[in-house]
């Protein structure tokens, strides 16, 4: 373990075979442990405030903490302000969690991997802590926040998980952005939890969608529910004054609302494009995946994208006065390729970090030497070049919509890498962007089919990759 960093606050370097934990518990307030790449077999307690551990390299991928004693947490937290970004986190067993934060307030869990474990993510008793950018894969419970306020939930990846994201007694909550998918029971489940926010968030693939049981004054909106078997919304009878509008139900059931009081499913119509593509926001749209859905049927006379009648609910007395027509169906979700790159440390010559910033992807494919050889499927691979000089790089990304890709050309030489000339390739997102282009105007396309267009362009690249090369000489 070495220390660098003058007055108070150190950098302390965690190295393979050095333990986190002896460093966690040396630490000072602001202090930076920074942890190499390797695996570390251990259990790691935070009572310190103040800290920030991280992987040096930001890559869960080459960072794996895993338990040392599958009876017991991987990481725990009882301290504030404590910021844990890229690792993987695995091996935590039944009724165990990868991250456990106990009356923790102000915490930033930031980009890590939590994989097999009982519990990936576990807040108790907690307040104002952001939970983002995490992945979490495999386990009972993939994010669980109890008796917990004011929390941040957002852009975080849960899937193959009995119970996706749990809200259970807590308040106040922002749950958004984030991505649920084949949980085996339900992908949301609020239990006993008041005046919480669900927004812009995507269950799909499951049992079950989104449900609210004993839960209060919560507001449920912009949510995509969609392909779960059981059924996409369940409202029990003793949950109360919620608001529930603008989302996209595309299940077999889309809802099961019981007779609680002073629940919505609207508000006043709106200016505004609604998620189904309409021009005023109201109340839901409801499809089903056979096209016979109240949204895909109802009569439309004034052309305004809200049903002339309302949808009544058949489990209940509840209806939503203002649904929301199929107007169109929602943009398919396509990948968006990009990346970055740096210079890793402690890495061979010529080596370079390439990061995936894509969107919306489930695989990616680096080639790293434009050889048509697919290289990596990491999300942050070091590549070692054999010597310096221009390479050309290339990220593909694809979902079940569609493909992207980011090219770009680096110049990559002892102890440093520039990139000359980012772009982007070709998929069906881009064949689209092209599509719209060419109905605003026409001047891009006749450029591009004068005689000889691509060759000018090449010679053009090639000249000012030369320039650009004689000017760091």
């Amino acid at each position: 373990m070495s220390v660098t960093g003058t007055g108070t606050a150190s950098e302390v370097f965690v190295h393979e075979g050095e333990s986190i934990q002896e460093a966690v518990t040396s630490s000072l307030p602001g202090d930076v442990i920074i942890v190499k790449p390797g695996i570390y077999s251990e259990h790691i307690n935070v009572t310190q405030n103040d800290l920030i551990i991280r992987s040096e390299s930001g890559n869960p991928g080459d960072t794996v903490i895993e338990a040392y004693d599958p009876a017991e947490d991987v990481f725990t937290v009882h301290a504030n302000n404590v910021t844990l970004k890229g690792f993987t986190v695995t091996g935590a067993g039944t009724d165990c969690s990868g991250l456990y934060l106990y009356r923790c307030n102000d915490c930033l869990i930031d980009s890590n991997k939590f994989v097999n474990n009982y519990q990936g993510i576990y807040l108790n008793h907690s307040l104002n802590n952001k939970v983002v950018n995490n992945v979490v894969l495999n386990g009972g419970k993939g994010i669980a926040v109890e008796k917990s306020g004011h929390n941040s939930i957002s852009r975080n990846k849960v899937s193959e998980c009995g119970y996706g994201i749990s809200i259970l007694k807590s308040k106040e909550n922002r749950i958004y952005k984030n991505t649920v998918q084949e949980s085996k029971n339900y992908c949301i489940l609020l239990l006993s939890s008041n005046s919480n926010t669900l927004s812009g968030n995507r269950a799909f693939d499951s049992s079950r969608g989104i449900h609210f049981g004993n839960s209060d004054s919560n507001t449920l909106t912009n949510n995509t529910v969609s392909s779960n078997e059981i059924c996409g919304l369940f409202v029990c009878p003793r949950s109360d004054e919620n608001l529930i509008y603008n989302n996209y139900f595309n299940n077999t059931l889309n809802i099961e609302a019981n007779n609680g009081t002073a629940n919505a499913y609207s508000r006043p119509k709106t200016r505004g494009e609604n998620i189904a593509g309409g021009p005023y926001t109201g109340g839901n749209c409801w499809v089903t995946p056979d096209g016979t859905g109240f949204s895909e049927t109802a009569v439309d006379a004034d052309k305004d994208g809200i049903a002339d009648e309302s949808y009544e609910f058949e489990t209940s007395d509840y209806f939503d006065p203002l649904p929301l027509l199929a107007y169109k169906s929602p943009d398919p979700v396509l990948p968006e390729a990009n990346m970055s790159i740096n210079t890793p440390e402690s890495y061979a010559s010529y080596s370079v970090q390439f990061t995936d910033l894509s969107e919306n992807e489930i695989a990616r494919s680096w080639d790293f030497e434009n050889d048509g050889i697919v290289d990596s499927s990491d999300e942050m691979p070091v590549h070692t070049y054999p010597s310096p000089g221009t390479y050309f790089v290339s990220l593909t990304v694809s979902n079940a919509n569609g493909t992207d890709i980011e090219t770009t050309i680096i110049d990559v030489e002892e102890d440093s890498v520039t990139e000359i000339q980012p772009g982007s390739g070709s998929g069906e997102r881009d064949a689209e962007d092209a599509g719209s282009q060419a109905e605003q105007s026409s001047e891009p396309e006749e450029v591009n089919m004068l005689p000889g267009f691509e060759m000018i362009y090449g010679i053009f690249c090639l000249v000012s990759i030369f320039l650009y090369k004689e000017s760091r000489k």
